[in-house]
């Protein structure tokens, strides 16, 4: 549905363009408003309102102009020279009236807006002098509209405001900073598509008064909006139309009724809603009362409209958090209330789901609230203070004595009879210096009298007056309320004491009884005579007017009573004493009445008079009776007759002297009429001049900003010529100097006194100076023009000449800068030289950015000569070649997906890559780092230094140290291994028996020290000798064809790595007599207890007939045919779409189907079942990507028995790469395969009997752990008693002994310091082979007790250590303690002298157990690096330092045992992690750990 475009007009004077600026700071683009501003301006200036307004909003600013249609998300503003108005939706310029008068402009345009848009419409009116606004926002507010005013307080001139609040048209009282949010809420909900735009106000009435019945609840002097909003969605669930439809459902349904009273009942809270609005009622407001209370007192707050208690749970919390600051304790009690029963029940649970809490502070939610389940309660403590009731504050009397009333957007969706209602009970329920707590769209100003403000912007009030409030309206209520009170009456009266009770009852029986019994009535009047408060049978005494609804006590009593009233009144508030009337005579039609009347005009708070009416039933009955019964004698009767003519007489001079005073009243009055004329008169006057004197204020104010930004303008012009290098100088078109900077003066001759003179007069220092040519150049072709110039000095300069432009777009000069570029281009011949003479390759690319953002390519930039190896002379010719299309061999192994995480992460790529290039393989040491618009890639050839076979050599020798040590340990056992050793040599005698028993070759690879053993027939068949040469693995990788050898090597190494179970590769291996054979090479990995790689097993098979078989076959149809049937093998051929032409007889002899059975059945018909998967995917891969492929299968013979075939499948193709035939040949490899599994079968039997020798091993070693204690322990014994008999000699006999004989003895007592700490070094070296259990540990937690430790040690050495965010991780914690123990002590120790030591701990979660391994915030693996600034080392030395005694420094030097690292390299590694470091001499050293975040194994 379309959005209905709103038109948001403003109205301001003077002062208003503060407020219109601060509007439209906080005014976002809503997509259906637009804002026409009328401010008052003067007609003699132009107006720069549009360029003022246009720097405070995004949105576009136009002046009006005839016939302007109403865009969205654009502000309009008036003319200063006319008046506008609205007329379907388009804007008309009017002719301001000639002659001086107050401005009206405003009202003009909202009376057409009014007209134009209706329930559309929103006005607002801002600061300035005068009434000009108020009558249009009447015409708004009646056609429908939403009226915003200003708050006076925030106005510059609050006349418009104020005279716009006294017409009671205004929705809301706001600053201008808040005024954008509540239009959103208004457009946002306003019911205009279910009304069409109008509703019949008329009906409202009756639906308010059915709400009423059924609910119990008034709406009748709610806002219209707020109410019609909320009918509308009622509306719109019944898909009613009208109003009159809606009213009929009402009419007919109670529940209805029930459900709308729900709706108008708006409850939006939530905890601590405005933040800083709490904060300052905290500060501000809380602070001073609970500093204002002695200790143990009560404090009372009363938060109405609570809704669901949020609020009043956050006002608890507050005090609360005040109290336990200030080391105080006061009786809170807090009375929350809400008209919505449902609310406050939900309230008074005090439970909460999560979502509503997710806003406010952990801290608090931790501290105030109980979590039970999904849900929070609030904490018992914090309830208890608090009181939940329904509470209608229209009618219920208020709470009083209250420090803080909290009322928070509920006066908002009221109008101001209401509010004006609420506000004075508010006032009333406030102790005297007591808080006023309002929403922000709330203002106090209708009881302004009683209340100071403390915050403008947070609606913070103080109640000021020391007299007693005047009671509300819904304190003293009438009878009716007061029998309905008296029901309730139990439960208060239950709160007070007895005597108070009685006291009670006593008042309000001693009240029934007077105005009931008696008749008496008593009123509140102030010095207007307006009734304010009544009670008792008043109705006796006072009748509503006919026509007009007035509470003016003097037209609401009788005629006979109304002078004499008045008369009495004036006289008592004169004399300021009581006055009593009695017996004042009543004609009614009931007959004659008595009455009595007593005033009383100060009642203790001196604002209202008090009256109360009485009357003398008896009395006037006996008068009336001896009326009737008397009768007169004859004299009497004509003295009476006589004195009723005197009293005739008198009565008729009286009237004419009645008349006589009317006739001078009438010339006074006309007096009065012609001085009320001048009065007007002048009014006119002067409210012409304010007119004027507010358009001169805006111009005033327009000008003032515009001087304030030219001067700031200026200012900054002038400072930047001042800082800035760059030599800037301006020549106009009369080639005269305007201006120039001071860094000019280098290149220009120039000083102050030039400015206005030709530049062709002043000398330059330029060599080969054409500077005037190249200005007349610019001027005359209206170009740019750059040089670089050289300057007499040497030195260089970049010369920029352009255009000087003024705003009306004409060339008038020129700009001149100069640029000192020596330095760039000395850098720039400098990197050049270093670029181009470097041994590596360096290049710089530029990304290419796609249309979604991400990197697609990448654009060479520039490269060194050293690239074009790479590169290529030709790819070099073209400017700015593709990464894609020119150099692809940079894109090899997924390198361009690592580039583009290096542009989009930041992060460095560092990895070595094969290249293949020219038929060349070159292995690479690759660098890519981030630019600011691309990556520059360094590539050095480390081709001779991969030896991959070095690496594993390196990889395992600790692996056999680590065992030699073991076996050294473990002398007592080598009769059992030797014994067990026997046994495996016996089983591997069979397995030599069994390897000759077959054709194929056998050989078993020793990893750890790179032998292999081959099989006789390796020799036989190759023709090679047994010797020590052909028992070296590098030997058979000589021998393997130059074109094979780099695949092969990478294929058994990366098997080796990943711990493949199975290799298998293809190549060509050179015989002894020069020729090749193609082998199908087959191994099988076996790993230790730690699953560490130690050996592999294989066998070579001999395919060189095959091979040379398939490739005849390959030659022609013919050929192929014979060689199929004649060749032992089965071989099939097939059409590229996988349709099987033709198989030979040794297909059909083994699975006894012809082709056309087997084109029907299919392959799944003769393989194996559990193989069927494998060959579909394997062979639909294939015929998508038209690739060769092998594959083991399982073929059923024509007997039902499945034998193992090596099954390959060539694809060829034509010229175009098109796929033709596919040929496929069934190799029997069932005996070889089954030869394997006996060699598996044989080898888990070595297995197990090395894993039950590493048992018994395990079992010797526990007893030697046992036998290093006992060891340690006693070797300890003997080396106390050195070290304390040597500090005894020390102490007692030093100044005896030698100089000599002092050194000797010190250095047995260091000796015997460093062999206690050899000791228990040794000691836990050997206790942590002992069995432990892993446990969850806080890394944070183990560092922090480190560092607790070492705290000495830290402000010793005044280090500075940072600790980032750690894992928990599953560890043994002594032993991690341990490892960080050791390595931080390490960091401190080998500190360097006079720099201060800085230590830096991270950990980041990665995807691999490697140390080049990628981030991953939910890897399995934590890496820990700790980083220092010590000495460092050399890393030459990296294997040596993690190895048991091994130090890099004298003893004298640095202390130690060099058992630290190799205890926590021991560790990492029985925790199934790794570890290494990086260092350089002098610049310190970081240590790098890797630990599985969870451990799947068992420890060590």
């Amino acid at each position: 549905m379309k959005k209905a475009n709103y038109i948001v007009a403003i109205g301001a004077s003077a002062g208003g363009l503060e407020a219109i600026h601060e509007f439209f700071d906080n005014m976002p683009e809503y997509g259906n408003l637009s804002f026409v501003i009328i401010q008052h301006l003067s007609s003699d200036y132009k107006s720069l309102l549009v360029e003022l307004v246009s720097k405070h909003t995004h949105m576009q600013v136009r002046e009006v102009e005839e016939d302007m249609a109403v865009e969205n998300d654009c502000v309009y503003v008036i003319p200063n020279n006319r008046d506008i108005i609205i007329e379907k939706g388009r804007l008309r310029l009017m002719q301001k009236p000639v002659e001086k008068a107050p401005n009206t402009a405003i009202d003009t345009f909202l009376f057409s807006l009014a007209k134009d848009k209706g329930r559309q419409a929103i006005c607002i009116i801002l600061s300035g002098t005068g009434t000009d606004g108020t009558r249009g926002a009447g015409a708004i507010k009646k056609a429908g509209g939403m009226v915003m005013v200003q708050d006076p307080d925030t106005a510059k001139f609050d006349g418009m405001p104020r005279s716009a609040i006294g017409s009671d048209n205004i929705d809301y009282i706001l600053a201008p900073e808040f005024m954008p949010g509540e239009i959103f809420n208004y457009i946002q909900d306003l019911p205009l598509h279910v009304f069409n735009g109008k509703i019949d106000e008329r009906l409202l009435p009756e639906v308010f008064k059915l709400v009423q019945e059924n609910s119990g609840q008034d709406f009748h002097h709610y806002k219209s909006p707020t109410i019609t909003r909320r009918i509308a969605k009622r509306m719109a669930q019944f898909s009613f139309k009208t109003l009159e439809e809606y009213l009929g459902l009402l009419r007919q349904s109670p529940e209805e009724g029930k459900l709308l009273a729900k709706d108008f009942l708006i409850g939006v809270t939530r905890f601590f809603r405005d933040s800083t609005a709490f904060d300052v009622l905290r500060d501000q407001v809380l602070d001073k009362l609970v500093d204002s209370k002695e200790e143990g007192a009560i404090l009372k707050v009363w938060a109405t409209a609570c809704s669901t208690g949020e609020e009043a749970y956050s006002l608890a919390i507050l005090l609360d958090q005040l109290l336990q600051k200030k080391g105080k304790w006061l009786d809170v009690k807090i009375f929350a209330t809400d008209i919505d029963s449902n609310a406050v029940e939900y309230a008074a649970k005090g439970v909460y789901p999560a979502a509503v809490l997710k806003d406010v502070d952990a801290a608090i939610v931790k501290k105030y609230f109980l979590k039970e389940d999904k849900h929070y309660q609030i904490v018992p403590r914090l309830r208890k203070q608090i009181v939940f009731a329904r509470h209608n504050i229209l009618k219920d009397p208020p709470f009083i004595k209250n420090d803080l009333v909290s009322c928070r957007n509920m006066l908002i969706y009221m109008d101001n009879v209401l509010q004006r209602q609420v506000l004075a009970s508010l006032h009333f329920a406030l102790n005297t210096g007591g808080y006023l707590f309002l929403g922000t769209s709330e203002s106090a100003a209708l009881i302004r009298g009683g209340l100071e403000e403390i915050n403008a912007k947070w609606k913070l009030y103080r109640k000021t007056d020391a007299a007693r409030s005047a009671p509300p309206e819904n304190l003293y209520s009438p009878l009716e309320y007061i029998r309905q009170s008296r029901e309730m009456r139990p439960n208060v009266l239950g709160l007070l004491g007895q005597e108070k009770r009685l006291a009670m009852e006593l008042q309000d029986a001693f009240r029934d009884v007077m105005s009931e019994e008696f008749g008496y009535a008593a009123v509140y009047i102030d010095k207007n005579y307006e009734i304010r408060e009544a009670t008792g049978n008043y109705k006796k005494y006072l009748s509503l007017p006919d026509k007009k609804l007035n509470l003016n006590l003097l037209k609401m009593v009788p005629g006979d009573l109304s002078m004499v009233l008045n008369m009495a009144l004036r006289q008592a508030w004169k004399t300021t004493q009581k006055a009593t009337l009695r017996g004042i005579k009543l004609n009614t039609k009931e007959g004659s009445r008595l009455v009595n009347i007593m005033i009383r005009p100060d009642t203790g708070n001196g604002q209202h008079t008090l009256i109360v009416f009485g009357e003398e039933p008896e009395r006037a009955a006996l008068l009336s009776e001896h009326k009737e019964e008397l009768s007169y004698p004859a004299g009497v009767n004509e003295h009476i007759m006589s004195l009723e003519a005197e009293l005739g007489e008198t009565r008729t001079n009286l009237q004419m002297a009645i008349e006589g005073l009317e006739t001078s009243n009438e010339e006074l009055q006309s007096s009065n009429e012609e001085l009320l004329s001048a009065n007007e008169e002048l009014q006119s006057s002067n409210e012409e001049l304010q007119s004027l004197n507010e358009e001169l204020h805006t111009l005033n104010t327009e000008h003032q900003l515009k001087i304030k930004e030219l001067m700031e303008l200026n200012d900054d012009m002038d400072n930047y010529f001042r800082s800035t290098d760059i030599g800037q100088v301006f020549v106009d078109s009369r080639m005269q100097i305007r201006k120039f900077n001071p860094a000019a003066v280098k290149m220009i001759n120039l000083i102050a006194a030039d400015i206005g003179r030709p530049i062709s007069h002043i000398s330059t220092n330029i060599q080969q100076d054409s500077l005037i040519d190249d200005i007349n150049s610019v001027i005359r072709q209206k170009h740019t023009l750059e040089k670089e110039l050289v300057l007499s000095n040497g030195s260089m300069c970049l010369m920029k000449i352009m255009p000087y432009i003024r705003q009306d777009k004409q060339i008038d000069g020129v700009v001149i800068t100069f640029v000192d570029i020596t330095a760039i281009k000395e850098l720039d011949m400098l990197l050049k030289g270093v670029f181009n003479a470097s041994t590596s390759l360096i290049m710089a690319f530029r990304s290419v950015i796609g249309s979604n953002g991400n990197v697609t390519d990448f654009r060479l930039l520039t490269s060194n000569s050293a690239a074009t190896k790479l590169i290529g002379k030709d790819v070099l010719l073209h400017k700015s070649p593709s990464m894609k299309q020119s150099i692809p061999q940079l894109m090899q192994q997924g390198l361009f997906e690592k580039y583009v995480q290096v542009v989009e992460q930041g992060s460095v790529l560092h990895t070595e890559v094969l290249v293949h290039y020219n038929k060349e393989e070159i292995w690479y040491e690759m660098s890519a780092v981030r630019t600011s618009d691309g990556i520059v890639i360094t590539c050095y050839d480390v081709t001779e230094k991969k030896d991959a076979e070095e690496r594993l050599r390196s990889n395992y020798n600790e692996l056999v140290k680590a065992r030699e040590s073991l076996r050294n340990l473990n002398l007592a056992l080598e009769d059992k291994v030797l014994e067990r050793t026997r046994e495996l040599t016996q089983s591997e005698e069979r397995f030599r028996l069994v390897s000759k028993a077959t054709n194929d070759t056998i050989w078993d690879w020793n990893l750890t020290n790179n032998t292999v053993w081959w099989s006789d027939n390796f020799y036989n068949i190759y023709g090679y000798s047994p010797d020590q040469e052909s028992a070296n693995r590098t030997f058979w990788l000589e021998k393997v064809h130059p074109d094979d050898r780099a695949r092969v090597q990478e294929s058994i190494g990366r098997a080796v790595n990943t711990k493949q179970s199975q290799w298998s590769e293809g190549y060509r291996l050179l015989r002894a007599d020069g020729t090749y054979a193609h082998i199908l090479d087959r191994g099988y990995l076996l790993q230790d207890e730690y699953a560490t790689p130690y050996r592999m097993l294989g066998s070579m098979l001999d395919v060189t007939n095959l091979r040379a078989a398939e490739e005849q076959a390959v030659m022609s149809l013919e050929e192929k045919r014979f060689l199929a049937e004649s060749m032992p093998l089965i071989l099939w051929t097939a059409w590229p779409n996988g349709e099987i032409n033709f198989v030979n007889k040794q297909f059909v002899t083994y699975t006894g189907l012809t082709m056309e059975k087997i084109r029907d059945a299919g392959w799944e018909s003769i393989l194996h079942p559990d193989d069927v998967p494998v060959w579909s995917r394997t062979w639909n891969n294939a015929l998508r990507k038209k690739a060769d492929f092998s594959l083991e299968v399982r073929i059923r013979r024509s007997d039902n028995q499945y034998h193992w075939f090596l099954l390959r499948t060539r694809v060829q193709k034509d010229l175009a790469g098109t796929a033709i035939l596919w040929v496929g040949t069934n190799t029997d490899i069932h005996e070889q395969k089954m030869l394997a599994e006996l060699m598996e079968q044989r080898v888990q039997e070595r297995t197990n009997a090395l894993q039950k020798a590493n048992y018994e091993l395990e079992s010797s070693n526990a007893e030697l752990q046992q036998y290093a204690f006992v060891a340690s322990h006693d070797l300890k014994e003997p080396l106390r008693k050195i070290h304390m008999f040597g500090n005894m000699l020390r102490e007692r006999y030093q100044d005896q002994m030698e100089e000599k004989a002092v050194d000797y003895l010190n250095r047995i007592i260091n000796s015997s310091s460093r062999m206690t700490n050899l000791i228990n070094d040794l000691l836990r070296f050997s206790r942590l082979s002992q069995m432990n259990f892993f446990e969850k540990v806080p890394l944070e937690t183990i560092i922090r007790e480190i560092l607790s430790d070492l705290e000495v040690l830290i402000q010793e050495k005044n280090a500075i250590v940072t600790v980032g965010q750690m894992p928990t991780i599953e560890a043994v914690p002594s032993q991690i303690r341990q490892v960080f123990q050791n390595l931080l002590s390490n960091a401190f120790k080998f500190s360097r002298k006079d720099v201060q030591p800085m230590i830096s701990i991270m950990a980041t979660r990665i995807a691999e157990k490697k140390f080049d391994s990628v981030a991953d915030p939910e890897g399995p693996y934590a890496c820990v690096t700790i980083s220092d600034n010590g000495i460092g080392f050399d890393e030459k030395y990296l294997d040596k330092i993690f190895v048991l005694f091994q130090r890099l420094h004298t003893k004298d030097k640095y202390e130690g045992t060099g058992i630290g690292l190799a205890v926590t390299r021991k560790i990492i590694e029985k925790h199934h992690g790794i570890i290494t470091a990086h260092s350089r001499e002098k610049e310190g050293a970081t240590f790098t750990i890797i630990l599985p975040v969870k451990q799947d194994q068992e420890i060590g």
